[in-house]
């Protein structure tokens, strides 16, 4: 939901900055929304074994379906993502794959997984990614020891960035890479404080936010830049505001200064229903939160 609107909300942008409101789902189960400052940061790796293949039946030394199992198998044994106070443990998740042979007499030649991390805005990928690299290490070290062969002959691990290919409209082709940073709004940024300024005052309470649990003591609790840390006031997942981390990349390449767009979140239905089978909705979270978005474009209009 841009607010890029005419005549004094378009010069506030030009004086401000841009400001957006993600409507990914924020609400309780009774439709009350919350307004959310940040989300976790999406990226996407494809783990790839590329061996020899031949018939069935005969034996390949060392077959890339192997090394493939056992180095994944190992990883969910032993992997863990940092944990954030604030945040959370990052996760990972092994999503889509394929495995491809010349035949169904074949052994097989490619497999590939790919790995969706979700990490918080304050991690680093290769937190999670280099332990995962010295995993496939141990395992083509640990084949190769068993049969006696020399490493060099154990199919290479390779992990790489996964790439979407996408087309616009004007037929210009591109590749968006998935290392998408999560973003978050400390709690002394003005649009912060706006926002919920005007959830306050239309509907009069403070946001139902979800409790970590958390053993903190009263003066741990709260941090300069995060706020309240038992609170989580931010999707655990990641949104489509990830799309700026395209927008950020592209300038850094270019030399350009970033766009300064400030952000929040703020939605009809239960977050945790996102993309489940039979998600369903609270009809009054759709009413509470266009009431939201009119609001704040009000608030808007009154400071431009």
């Amino acid at each position: 939901f841009f607010f890029q609107a005419e005549d004094g909300i378009r010069d506030l942008v030009r004086s401000r900055g841009l400001e957006m409101c993600i409507r990914d789902s924020t609400s309780t189960e009774d439709g009350i929304p919350r307004p959310y400052f940040g989300h976790r940061g999406r990226y996407l790796y494809e783990l790839r074994v590329e061996g020899e293949t031949g018939h069935g039946s005969i034996p390949v030394q060392a077959p890339a379906a192997e090394v493939f199992s056992r180095t994944i198998a190992r990883i969910f044994e032993t992997v863990k993502g940092p944990d954030s106070v604030k945040f959370g443990r990052d996760t990972y998740a092994f999503t889509t794959g394929s495995i491809t042979s010349p035949s169904f007499n074949a052994h097989t030649e490619v497999a590939i997984y790919h790995i969706d991390f979700r990490i918080a805005p304050t991690s680093d990928p290769e937190y999670i990614l280099q332990d995962m690299q010295k995993v496939a290490k141990e395992i083509r070290q640990q084949i190769a020891d068993e049969k006696g062969l020399e490493l060099d002959k154990i199919p290479a691990v390779k992990f790489s960035i996964f790439g979407s290919q996408y087309q616009t409209f004007t037929g210009y082709e591109f590749t968006g890479l998935q290392d998408l940073p999560g973003p978050w709004l400390e709690i002394d940024n003005p649009v912060r404080q706006q926002a919920m300024q005007v959830y306050r005052e239309l509907f009069e309470c403070e946001p139902p936010y979800d409790q970590r649990n958390l053993d903190l003591d009263e003066a741990n609790q709260h941090d300069p830049k995060e706020g309240n840390l038992k609170v989580r006031d931010f999707y655990n997942f990641s949104t489509d505001l990830t799309g700026l981390a395209q927008l950020i990349r592209q300038a850094e390449k270019d030399g350009t200064k970033p766009p300064q767009i400030a952000y929040l979140g703020l939605g009809s239905g239960i977050e945790e229903q996102a993309h489940r089978f039979r998600e369903w909705c609270p009809i009054n979270s759709l009413d509470n939160a266009a009431a939201y978005y009119m609001a704040l474009v009000l608030k808007l209009a009154e400071e431009a």
